[in-house]
């Protein structure tokens, strides 16, 4: 054989060395891994991911009929035609993308509860599916970490399950992380156009994906600018451009939502906003939260050591530089996406609910399994993560039972008054968002109206709500009804409660926005409307009779009773 088919040899063998040792030999004093320890990682990884879909069925089985905000997806994707869905974008809060998917969905399975509910279902599977795609292409040979963090948070269960944008855009946002580290680990052009269009998928799902798109693409560029590829991070820059350029056609329809996002302004401090985040982070476990809070910073440490390790040793092995960029770019990705988001949300003075952080920790999941998985090459090390990864899915584990809440208790509310209310009496629906769903299961022949009486409650329609506020005397016609209803002899169904009536008489009324003090707010006015109401209804009625209580094992988002008031003094 010649010298130079020696080489080849060699370096053949060489590199089948190498790369056994990267997938199971750890340099230094530890000797091989067994086979034994691989097929736990995988038994664990795999039991866990069963244990996902168990939950996502579980959510599936026990979720029961939809709640208004999964009503507004589903009455905006079934409306009649294109240009419909284009005249109510402002009215939305996403873009289109999970609109259509959705809306494709319900042509071929119907609109139907559990028809609608089945395309939660299939999100929930498919982000699991991202999940493990993502931690392979990070480094991770499974998932078994991010898995117990976010795979089984009660909370990821249901948002993921609910037919909202949220599913959809987490299984891009999260496909786009492990494409745009393989793009910056292995640059080629076709790698970028994938994470492009990932990125661009995610974007189109969910507003709220920019900004960890942002901390992503800058977590690339850091790492590639200081790796001296500098096309590398150009290319990085260009797959952020490419994401937010895909949303200028929606500049007109935020422009307009502007004009009636007033009415939910909310003075949310930055702490309330943490204090959100870990309700999100706990899973109906304190002990969950305390091990993402110390996920985080191991995460960091990691980087920082390996960092350091790396400028000290500058002649490190390949295997050793890429695990290191790997943790650099989590780290950097995390910290910066958490801020970022964070920020965002401050700055739309808007309030926030537990779920709208689920995105975020979708993200956050794999980079911190990736972090972890960059230093966990020695026997020792992989067992603790398998450990680590057990701990923290008993953990979460407690908060089971949430998934299994029913999501509303308005089709049972529906239900008893098509069967008790007769024609002359008055149904009235307190607050004005319950009729979104009322809507939707409500057939029976006796009138009703939201308070004050919204027009279209096929969606949310804040901007008719602004017209309500603006207006001289919104609920006067509506307590007229309530009048005649009971001098006839006839009920009326009070659907959600309002307030005690105060012991002064009625309120006096506020005067049209944004005359009062509380400029275009909407919550002074409807606690307004309630009050005064309310002491209409205790000044003249005889009787109040709580006809069906608030459901236990109920979401209380949407769990409300029904009163029938009756008589006339």
């Amino acid at each position: 054989m010649s010298r130079r088919g020696k080489k080849r040899v060699n370096r053949g063998d060489e590199g089948r060395r190498a790369g056994r040792g990267e997938a199971g030999r750890p340099s230094g004093r530890a000797g091989t891994p067994g086979p034994g320890l691989a097929r736990v990682e995988w038994g664990v990884a795999i039991l866990l991911s069963v244990i996902v879909i168990l939950l996502h069925i579980g959510f599936f089985t026990h979720a029961g009929p939809l709640w208004r905000d999964e009503v507004t997806s589903v009455d905006f994707a079934a409306m009649p035609s294109m240009s419909a869905i284009q005249e109510a974008l402002p009215y939305d809060s996403f873009p289109l993308l999970s609109t259509m998917l959705l809306r494709g969905w319900i042509a071929v399975a119907g609109s139907g509860d559990q028809a609608v509910r089945a395309w939660g279902l299939v999100v929930g599977i498919a982000l699991l599916g991202a999940l493990w795609v993502t931690s392979r292409l990070l480094g991770c040979r499974t998932p078994m970490i991010a898995l117990a963090l976010f795979g089984l948070n009660a909370l990821a269960i249901r948002a993921t399950g609910s037919i909202r944008p949220y599913g959809v855009g987490m299984v891009f946002i999260v496909l786009a992380l492990g494409l745009l580290w393989r793009a910056i680990a292995a640059p080629t052009r076709w790698r970028f156009v994938a994470a492009a269009g990932a990125a661009i998928l995610s974007v189109q799902c969910m507003y709220p994906n920019a900004f960890l798109l942002f901390a992503m693409c800058l977590a690339g560029g850091v790492v590639a600018l200081l790796a001296g590829k500098r096309g590398t991070a150009g290319a990085v820059v260009l797959v952020g451009v490419a994401a937010a350029a895909s949303l200028l056609p929606y500049w007109p329809s935020i422009q307009v939502a502007r004009g009636w996002s007033a009415l939910n302004d909310s003075a949310t401090t930055l702490s309330q906003l943490v204090r959100m985040l870990f309700e999100a982070l706990e899973s109906g476990n304190a002990v969950v939260r305390a091990y993402w809070i110390a996920m985080v910073v191991l995460s960091c440490a990691i980087a920082v050591s390996m960092m350091r390790s790396r400028t000290q040793y500058p002649q490190s092995p390949q295997s050793q530089r890429a695990r290191a960029d790997v943790a650099l770019f989590s780290a950097i990705f995390i910290v910066t996406s958490v801020a970022v988001f964070l920020a965002a949300l401050h700055a739309t003075h808007l309030p926030t609910q537990p779920w709208y952080y689920i995105p975020l920790m979708a993200a956050i999941a794999p980079a911190l399994d990736a972090s972890v998985c960059a230093i966990t090459r020695r026997t020792v090390q992989r067992i603790a993560r398998v450990a680590l990864a057990i701990l923290i899915a008993m953990a979460a584990l407690g908060g089971w039972r949430l998934v299994l809440e029913r999501r509303t208790n308005v089709d049972l509310v529906a239900s008893t008054l098509e069967k008790q209310a007769i024609p002359g009496d008055l149904i009235l629906i307190d607050p004005w968002y319950l009729g979104v769903t009322f809507q939707r299961y409500y057939h029976g022949k006796t009138e009703w109206t939201t308070l004050p009486a919204i027009e279209d409650l096929r969606i949310h329609r804040y901007d008719l709500l602004k017209r309500k506020m603006a207006s001289s005397d919104p609920i006067g016609p509506l307590l007229e009804k309530a009048t005649r209803a009971l001098q006839s002899g006839h009920r009326v169904w009070l659907v959600g409660g309002l307030p005690q009536p105060g012991a002064n008489g009625s309120p006096p009324a506020l005067p049209p926005a944004p005359r009062s003090i509380h400029g275009w707010q909407s919550r002074p006015y409807l606690e307004s409307w309630g009050d005064q109401a309310a002491n209409v209804l205790a000044s003249h009625a005889e009787r109040s009779e709580r006809v069906l209580a608030a459901a236990p094992g109920v979401s209380p988002y949407e769990n409300v009773p029904i009163y029938a008031i009756s008589g006339w003094r």
